[in-house]
């Protein structure tokens, strides 16, 4: 089958838009002005990791694309575990070896190793996503039968999207312990809902005003998680991030919202028709990976060099510095043999 350039684009947008949400990530604890900037950005891009996962369960559960368990393993699970353990590490020992070195600091091997087995803290989405290939047998025979497939996003929506958000609310707590520690219902609340959505929504045949109403549901969801991350934040009288979590209410709507854009918006197809603008998605899809594993490192050092001004004005430059810098970063990498498979 030939590229999608729909999902192409999608895979840059969503990409870019983690760098944002971490850009904006490092000023939110600055007080005033500072975390409103920070606030806004941030609240705007947090479809990106369900936007992911939805484009991995569109691809990977099509069922005109063979997966026989060799090629799963082989070209998802084994290349994704392989990417994350060579990241994991080399995130580990810049922080726990090379720069106690470089400090004349004493190197904690302990700490070195846990780091290596857990982890950089964005590179939880590896794990995550290699738990969901897995799956990927199992979720293809749910996908297959219709019926069975929104059965389960039905019950996900119901446990995974909306119980969670209530449980998000003042004095509705225990719902978290009703859902998990009680009745263990696991299978509908997490990301593997995301994964048979990015599916349902790229093969549902809808009438054009249901996509416009599910276009509309991006500006929707972010209005929602903005006014839910400050009104909550102004009440506590501290920042309060628990609205922007991926599975409430608003997020999800953000997320179906900007899914249905890309996939179905007549605007985003007539863009890709320009063969300079489909030649950059294509060119840019290829450089996603890289892009998130190093965007960190590279934050890193925008922050600590650029710091002076608001944060209006900041998480855009931090953004663009880190963005630019890791674009670059990968095109270089890729031009090496032994290392392209790692970015």
């Amino acid at each position: 089958m030939g590229r999608d350039l729909r999902m192409d684009a999608m895979r840059v947008f969503a990409a870019f838009s983690v760098v944002m949400l971490h850009a904006a990530a490092s000023s939110w604890n600055k007080p005033g002005p500072d975390f409103i900037a920070a606030a806004l950005f941030d609240t705007a891009v947090r479809y990106s990791v369900p936007v992911f996962v939805m484009l991995s369960g569109a691809f990977l559960l099509d069922p005109e694309r063979e997966m026989p368990l060799k090629k799963l393993y082989q070209r998802h699970v084994l290349q994704t575990a392989f990417v994350l353990l060579v990241w994991s590490v080399g995130y580990a020992g810049f922080h726990q070896v090379i720069l106690p070195l470089c400090r004349g600091a004493e190197i904690s091997w302990k700490t070195f190793l846990g780091n290596a087995l857990l982890g950089h803290y964005h590179l939880w989405y590896l794990y995550m996503i290699v738990g969901l290939y897995l799956a990927v047998p199992v979720l293809r025979l749910i996908a297959r039968e219709r019926k069975a497939l929104w059965y389960y996003l039905g019950f996900w929506a119901l446990f995974g999207v909306l119980a969670k958000t209530a449980a998000m609310l003042p004095g509705f707590a225990p719902l978290n312990t009703l859902l998990n520690s009680k009745a263990h219902l696991y299978f509908f609340t997490d990301f593997a809902g995301y994964f048979l959505l990015g599916y349902a929504l790229r093969t549902a045949e809808l009438k054009p005003k249901w996509e416009k109403a599910l276009c509309w549901m991006a500006p929707v969801g972010y209005l929602g998680t903005a006014a839910a991350t400050f009104l909550a934040s102004w009440r506590s009288g501290a920042h309060v991030t628990k609205y922007m979590d991926n599975f409430c209410l608003f997020v999800f709507l953000e997320a179906v919202g900007i899914f249905t854009v890309f996939q179905r918006a007549k605007a985003a197809g007539r863009l890709l028709e320009h063969p300079g603008f489909a030649k950059a998605v294509s060119f840019l899809s290829e450089l996603t990976l890289g892009v998130y594993l190093i965007h960190p490192f590279l934050l890193n050092l925008a922050t600590k060099y650029i710091r002076e001004g608001s944060a209006f004005l900041l998480v855009p430059v931090h953004f663009l510095a880190t963005l630019l810098a890791s674009i670059l970063f990968t095109f270089c990498v890729k031009k090496i043999p032994l290392l392209r498979k790692l970015v």
